[in-house]
Parts: structure tokens; C-alpha cells; sequence
């Protein structure tokens, strides 16, 4: 068997040298690009719990409803579905709702409601996230 021969010529090694210099230019780009717009920016929010105080037609509870399900992009709309419980014995009327959360912001929902006694009623709210990276509760008040 015949040994393999390797160019080792000048005009070689000036080819190996470009594509050496290109590689090293592009991975330099891609760093920079991830430094600069991706690692950056990548902000999560982690909503644990939504808390929904609740004080309307005279019935005053707080419910907690378990919400650490999927993780979400800081700044981002994302909408919350859950039920309200009415435990008294008379209509409840529930016409506003606003967050006490700092950085969330109700931009719409399916209000208002009237939840009849001992019964639920299902709630729907887009909301705007905060632009900063947040694990906590959604404090909320519907009145």
C-alpha cells in the first residue's frame, strides 16, 4: 500500500490560514449578535399563583388558584382563565378588576359577571407582563 501524500505547498497553507481566519470571524459575529440582542433580553415571568381577592354585592374572599404551569417572555400578552366561586346565598356582581402585582397591566377581560349563589363563573383576562424577570403571585382584586 502506497502512503497518502499531504500538500504542505505555500499556496496551501495560505488556504487553510483564510478559512481558519473566516471561521474565527463568523463564530465572533454569532457571539456578539447573542451578546447583544439575546442574552440581554431574555427575560422569563413565572406566575406561581394567581390570588383573586374578591369584594362584591357584600361578599369579601380571597381564592388561590394554581398557575405555575408554563413559563412566559418578559413584556409579552399572555391570557388567564380560571373560575370564581360565589359562596353566599345571593347574587354577586363583579364589574371591575385591577392588578396589585407591580409590572402587570389588565388590558381586557370578560367582565362584568353575575355569578349566581353557590355557583362559579368562568374569568377570562389578557394581560401585559412586566418587562423584568418575575417569579411570583398575580395579585389580583375584582370588585
Amino acid at each position: 500500500m502506497k502512503p497518502v501524500e499531504v500538500d504542505n505547498s505555500a499556496e496551501y497553507k495560505k488556504a487553510r490560514k483564510k478559512l481558519a481566519v473566516a471561521v474565527a470571524a463568523v463564530f465572533a459575529a454569532v457571539l456578539l449578535i447573542l451578546i447583544i440582542g439575546g442574552f440581554n433580553s431574555a427575560g422569563t415571568v413565572n406566575v406561581l399563583w394567581i390570588r383573586a381577592g374578591v369584594s362584591a354585592s357584600g361578599v369579601t374572599y380571597t381564592s388561590e388558584i394554581q398557575e405555575n404551569i408554563h413559563t412566559l417572555r418578559t413584556d409579552g400578552i399572555t391570557t388567564f382563565s380560571f373560575s370564581l366561586y360565589n359562596p353566599s346565598g345571593h347574587n354577586m356582581n363583579i364589574t371591575s378588576i385591577s392588578s396589585v402585582s407591580s409590572g402587570f397591566t389588565i388590558l381586557s377581560s370578560n367582565l362584568p359577571l353575575n355569578i349566581s349563589p353557590h355557583s362559579s363563573a368562568p374569568v377570562n383576562i389578557e394581560v401585559r407582563l412586566p418587562g423584568v424577570t418575575y417569579a411570583g403571585d398575580l395579585n389580583l382584586t375584582f370588585t
